[in-house]
């Protein structure tokens, strides 16, 4: 057989010299392009083969109270990871996995599946898992067998306070935060996570330690808040009652400040919310609105009721203020000496503007008023002659001066600014209804803040909202210093205001706030929503009240807002004012006000009833005599052989001590009868007709009360049996007067 021929060997060889040249260039040029083109890549991939990357979460930061109580705290939990190339190069059986992992965890079983057989060597399988399910994972891997599943140490956010001052703090997602201080801080709580760094042999299974690699995390820095926790208790509690009482369609809210260091006490709005569960919808009205809702509509009403509750109106909600800017007006006439204490005003009950008619709240006028007495009328009038001598230009240089045109820079994230007239459209009109707080917006934060320098020798500080920086070693790293930021009236324009809003509390619209014993300032409002009133075509309000105490050193300033109250009554002076007094009451006697008591309030202040029984008539009636102590007697003994209240029990000094000469008090219940609506004269009568005792609060803290003041709430309530000497505590709250 003939072999291949000359010509074909030349082909063979000329085909064979061309691939080689072909190999030669192929093979450097592809190294080329592995090695140093590719070479980060291909690097990458041969780390991931061969070495095993572990996330180390740092512990975040603690939320404190400025007295040190935890707020918001970390604890530690189980971060459960997985290493699919593992798992796969194992020919383990993702199915039997993925359905234990996710039955322990309660988690979706399809997505677990898709999770394990990704061509990656690390997935997250679930972040912040309990002890008790990480050691079934533990259990589940054990008893299978199970390659590549890992359980790391992972951190949880707890808030042991449950809803306190939820709407401040915040609350965290899966790695950082999403509202409040957890948010605005996040950097600064968060700190820097560490790293595992381990080599794997060839069958992906992880080397001795010696081959490991540990980058510690840096644990976040803990926050000291200005927020004292009673404070915030005293707000939020009596917030919740002023909401039950007054069913407001958008809640109410409060602000408690520092009036000469802008430090924030207590901040809070209602509805609420639960930061260990914040997209649950625990508020029964706002789960009221869900109900009977489907799909779509479902899914916005929550979203909807979820902004609402997680919302800080104070800081991030503007509001017509009304006459609580009445102070501002009046202190800018003032500081430019344009009317003293002796100026005087005539309210017919409305003021002509510009061919403008322009109501007084009291139609029928207040008449002829001083200075100060106009303040405490809330007359607008009065308010509107204050506004056309001081003139548009002068009285926008001041609104800037008091932190009206800007945000204060309170250090939370989304504060809104005010919504105020331009130059150009500030007319006559304007000026006005502006000078008694109508047809602009500010902050209820921004109103605060300007009301605190009015009192405060007329100097302005910023609103903060953390005391310190803490990191993980205790060591104080950062401290917030007081921070002035200007004068905007002169001390002796703040010494003329303070007499004038203290005068609001003791004879003008504001008595509702009266607290015995201590010197209360502020100044009611009744804002009109004119937009949602366009909107429904029905009248909405915001009913608020600014309190400042005690006067003759104003150290605390409180904000009360009640928005759209429902039923008879809608005005700051009737319904704010009132919580208010409440808030006041608390917060002055912990902070260590002593109290200074009128003769006419010592008379209703509580005392400890002393123990006469087994005296004689004559040395228990003397020693009843020698406390001032009014007393009765009944029976026919020489000796007492029971009392009225008992021995050492807290009654008003009112009381009358009944002392039974002879037999005992009556062991039978007694109904506590009805007394809202009576004069305070009239409850303490019907109260001792039954054998029990007034506990005056409110506008009349003492017994001889006029007859514009009446019983608006009791505790106990009527129905309720008691027995006899039970003191009846009644808040009063006056009716006159008070519509502004």
């Amino acid at each position: 057989q003939k072999g291949p021929s000359d010509k074909m060997l030349k082909r063979v060889i000329f085909v064979g010299v061309i691939l080689l040249s072909c190999l030669c260039i192929a093979v450097p040029t592809a190294l080329f392009f592995k090695q140093i083109i590719g070479h980060e890549k291909y690097e990458k991939l041969a780390i991931e083969q061969q070495t095993r990357d572990k996330i180390i979460q740092p512990a975040r930061g603690t939320i404190y109270d400025r007295n040190m109580k935890e707020l918001a705290v970390s604890a530690n939990v189980g971060q459960i990871t997985a290493d699919p190339k593992i798992i796969l190069s194992e020919e383990q059986n993702t199915a039997l996995i993925a359905e234990g992992l996710s039955e322990i965890l309660e988690i979706d079983y399809q997505a677990t599946k898709n999770k394990l057989e990704k061509k990656e060597s690390y997935v997250v399988i679930e972040n912040k898992v309990e002890k008790k399910q990480a050691d079934l994972v533990r259990e589940f891997i054990k008893e299978n067998k199970v390659k590549g599943i890992y359980i790391s140490p992972d951190t949880k956010r707890y808030y042991p306070q449950g809803t306190l001052a939820a709407n401040l703090i915040g609350f965290t997602g899966t790695d950082e935060g999403l509202e409040g201080i957890e948010d605005y801080y996040d950097e600064t709580l968060s700190g820097t996570p560490g790293r595992i760094i381990s080599a794997r042999d060839g069958d992906g299974n992880e080397m001795p330690f010696e081959y490991e690699q540990l980058i510690e995390p840096k644990n976040g820095d803990s926050i000291v808040l200005t927020i004292d926790e009673v404070i915030q208790y005293f707000l939020e509690k009596h917030l919740e009652t002023a909401r039950n009482d007054n069913q407001p369609l958008e809640g109410v809210s409060g602000i408690v400040m520092n009036i000469k260091t802008g430090e924030i006490l207590a901040i809070a709005t209602i509805p609420n919310y639960d930061p260990n569960t914040p997209f649950d919808i625990i508020d029964p009205v706002l789960g009221l609105s869900l109900e009977g809702l489907m799909d779509d509509e479902l899914a916005k009403a929550k979203k909807d009721a979820r902004n609402t509750m997680w919302r800080n109106k104070p800081v991030l909600d503007t509001y017509e203020p009304g006459s609580t800017f009445k102070i501002f007006t009046m202190a800018m006439a003032i500081e430019e000496g344009l009317v003293d204490k002796n100026t005087t005003f005539h309210c017919p009950g409305y003021k002509v503007v510009a061919d403008t008619r322009i109501n007084c709240w009291k139609r029928g006028g207040h008449g002829t008023q001083t200075l100060f007495k106009s303040l405490e009328n809330s007359c607008n009038p009065a308010m509107i002659e204050l506004g056309q001598m001081i003139g548009t230009e002068k009285f926008m240089e001041y609104f800037e001066a008091f932190g009206f045109t800007e945000k204060t820079g309170v250090d939370l994230n989304g504060e809104m600014n005010s919504i105020f007239h331009t130059v150009e459209n500030f007319n006559e009109v304007e000026l006005a209804v502006s000078a008694f707080g109508q047809t602009f917006q500010v902050t209820p934060l921004q109103m605060i803040t300007a009301a605190s320098a009015i009192v405060n020798d007329g100097n302005m500080v910023k609103p903060h909202i953390v005391k310190e920086v803490i990191n993980s070693d205790g060591k104080i790293v950062k401290t917030t210093s007081v921070e002035p930021v200007s004068q905007i009236v002169s001390k002796e324009t703040s010494d003329y205001m303070k007499e004038a809003i203290e005068g609001v509390v003791t004879t003008g619209t504001a008595k509702n706030a009266y607290v015995k014993g201590y010197r209360v300032g502020g100044k009611t409002a009744t804002s009109e929503k004119v937009n949602k009133q366009l909107q429904t075509g029905e009248k909405h309000y915001i009913a608020s009240f600014l309190a400042m105490a005690p006067m003759d050193d104003p150290e605390i300033a409180v904000l009360i807002m009640i928005d759209e109250p429902q039923g008879a009554l809608h005005q700051g002076g009737q319904i704010a004012a009132p919580v208010a007094g409440r808030i006041m009451a608390d917060i002055l006697p912990y902070i260590g006000v002593t109290p200074e008591y009128t003769e006419e309030e010592l008379a209703s202040i509580d005392v400890t009833i002393p123990n006469v029984i087994g005296l004689t008539g004559e040395n228990a009636t003397s020693k009843l005599k020698d406390q001032k102590l009014a007393y009765r007697m009944v029976g026919e003994g020489d000796t007492v052989t029971d009392q009225v209240p008992a021995p050492s029990a807290k009654a008003p000094s009112s009381a009358s001590v009944i002392l039974y000469m002879g037999g005992t008090k009556p062991t039978s219940s007694i109904v506590v009868p009805n007394i809202k609506g009576k004069t305070s004269t009239e409850a303490k009568r019907i109260l001792e007709d039954a054998g029990l005792y007034l506990r005056a609060t409110g506008a009349s803290a003492k017994v001889s009360g006029t007859v514009s003041t009446k019983a608006s709430k009791q505790n106990p309530k009527e129905g309720t049996k008691v027995s006899v000497g039970t003191v009846i505590n009644v808040e009063f709250i006056d009716m006159t007067n008070v519509s502004d």
